[in-house]
């Protein structure tokens, strides 16, 4: 086996434990193993993956690289392009819904149920001049979204039709999680392809993110303005006498809604009764009978009757594994069917797949994924690999201070605020970046911050607007949350080198115990049998993966070096110590004491 990488791909800079990988991934699928991957992020593990799988692959089969937004498609892409010279007669091509696709212009305005009947309709009429029919042209062999577009534009024709055909012949193919993991779309998935869930081998990507990932795919919502806009369409297009039923029992739930935000008060999430919003839901067959008259018309719009006769029957049909919950989400209350266990939906999937990659930097626990994705437990092989780059971090693990709940006062703050103040004063040049564990929680030590210049993270800053903050300043604190968009992606470097010199977290980022977190430990509990193990899955290791995320986000390459220090003696305790050491840190324990 040995032989045939080298001689597929005779690669020159292994980085270390990248060959290792590229063998034990090409041994996982040759024997219809779930391989689980844990490797840091930024060295390689993609490239050793999908080398691996494209030496192992059959003529019949097909590897499917699962990314959770299009965003993440190019890295994979570009690392394919480079292996693809080697290894003659491969394709490889990506496939992005129809509006992603689509080159009328305005569509991106539309929602993504009100496009799909604005393109059957754009179809039928003639409206449209790129859709026509079947795709029978050449198409490169490496295909991305904006290549097909280029080629739709010289071709006039649609590329999400062109995709569609690329995807056919393609031995790589590259979409979004739920191509898979949504019922309906992975049958019409497979049918486009024409294959079995046998015949796919399967990279998952950010794979410590799966279970809950794959959760908000299978969760069903109803909102506040769904109802306000089908009480218009109610009297528009039914002139009966139902049509006071119909409006009374949409103004009781309504009415609902005010009573779930009093009852939420200060909460984000709270559980309540399927019965409740049963007793109040109008009759389904009236309200699919309006939403047909509404679709009826010229414009190209998904009725809000039919959305939410098709939340109530959802929930009529509600399965083991789904709670009802009501959710503050931004400034509004939405109720959801939250999927708590994706096992119950998705362990045929990974029982019928011919091979499966899961991959991450920060791999949770083994009996984590078992438990919440239902893998077979005799398939699964594991593959742990240590920081390639040699280490330049100083991790000092602090004692006499954490942030729970109970030992939040304003002398945590102010000492935290000063350790901050401290090592960014150490810090000579570039980003000094802290993590808290929510944006309560920064705010109250903010204050106390003397430091300056500061930039502080928001529910909607991007990334964009950092680095250009980053790039004017010699230094400066950035203030962020872990459980925000910046620890997850965040990547800031000129000329190779990360920006990021001192990474400081500010307390371990448990999360809340909502109703989700509540229903998924009794789930652990039944299926482990032990409750502290059950409570350490679902608060201790998902807070720890945050903090080594965090950590992470200042060693990008082998030229970077960076001093990372963690305020919550939690960490203290033997398991969750040998954890971080398992990434390739060397701890130091000090004390709160001899700073502040």
């Amino acid at each position: 086996m040995d032989k045939t990488i080298d001689y597929l791909f005779p690669y020159k800079k292994w980085r270390k434990g990248q060959r290792e990988l590229t063998v034990a991934t090409y041994n996982a699928i040759k024997n219809g193993k779930i391989l689980l991957v844990s490797y840091p992020t930024g060295a390689g593990k993609t490239l050793a993956v999908l080398m691996g799988a494209m030496a192992a692959l059959n003529n019949n089969e097909k590897i499917v690289y699962l990314a959770r937004t299009k965003n993440q498609f190019q890295a994979p892409f570009r690392e394919i392009i480079r292996l693809t010279a080697r290894k003659g007669g491969m394709a490889a091509s990506m496939l992005v819904n129809k509006r992603d696709a689509c080159l009328l212009r305005g569509v991106s305005s539309f929602q993504y149920n009100e496009f799909l009947r604005f393109c059957s309709k754009a179809t039928d009429t003639g409206m449209c001049p790129y859709r026509k029919g079947k795709y029978k042209g050449r198409i490169p062999p490496l295909l991305d979204l904006k290549e097909a577009k280029k080629l739709g534009r010289r071709k006039i024709f649609c590329p999400y039709e062109i995709l569609k055909t690329a995807v056919r012949d393609s031995n790589i193919i590259i979409a979004a999680y739920n191509y898979i993991f949504d019922k309906e779309l992975r049958h019409q998935f497979l049918g486009v392809i024409n294959r079995e869930l046998s015949d796919i081998i399967l990279i998952l990507d950010e794979a410590h993110n799966l279970p809950r990932n794959v959760s908000n795919i299978l969760t069903r919502e109803l909102r506040r303005e769904w109802i306000i806009h089908a009480r218009k369409e109610v009297r528009k297009y039914c002139k009966s006498d139902e049509a006071n039923i119909l409006l009374s029992s949409l103004t009781s739930l309504l009415s609902y809604f005010k009573y779930l935000e009093e009852r939420l008060g200060e909460k984000s999430l709270i559980e309540i009764e399927s019965d409740e919003i049963l007793t109040l839901t109008p009759s389904l067959q009236k309200l699919f009978q309006i939403s047909k008259a509404v679709e009826s018309g010229p414009a190209p719009v998904l009725s809000y009757a039919r959305r939410i006769a098709e939340f109530i029957n959802f929930l009529l049909k509600i399965k083991p594994g789904y709670t009802v919950v009501a959710e503050r989400e931004n400034g509004a209350v939405v109720i959801k069917i939250l999927n708590i266990v994706p096992a119950i939906e998705v362990r045929d999937v990974f029982a019928s797949i011919k091979s499966a990659i899961l991959m991450s930097g920060t791999m949770p626990p083994k009996d984590y994924l078992i438990s919440t994705l239902g893998l077979d437990e005799k398939r699964i092989i594991e593959a742990n690999f240590p920081q390639p780059f040699t280490r330049k971090a100083e991790l000092y693990l602090f004692k006499g201070i954490t942030s729970k709940y109970s030992e939040r006062d304003e002398k945590l703050f102010i000492q935290m605020a000063s350790i901050i103040d401290y090592y960014f004063n150490r810090t000579s040049e570039g980003i000094v970046l802290t993590v808290f564990p929510s944006y309560n929680f920064m705010k109250r030590v903010r204050p106390k911050i003397a430091s300056t210049p500061v930039f502080v993270e928001r529910e909607d800053t991007t990334l964009r607007e950092l680095l250009n903050i980053a790039l004017k300043e010699r230094k400066i604190l950035v203030l962020s949350v872990a459980w925000g968009k910046l620890i997850e992606g965040i990547e800031i470097r000129v000329h190779g080198k990360s920006l990021i010199k001192t990474v400081i977290v500010c307390g371990l980022p448990v999360p809340e115990p909502d109703a989700r977190n509540r229903k998924l430990l009794e789930y652990l509990y039944h299926k482990l049998g032990n409750r502290d193990r059950a409570w350490k899955l679902v608060y201790m290791y998902p807070a720890i993966v945050r903090v080594i995320q965090a950590i992470g986000r200042g060693i990008r390459s082998e030229e970077d070096s960076i001093i990372a220090i963690v305020l919550d003696d939690r960490l203290l305790e033997e398991e969750y110590l040998e954890t971080i050491k398992k990434y390739g840190y060397l701890v130091e324990v000090r004390d709160v004491a001899t700073i502040c």
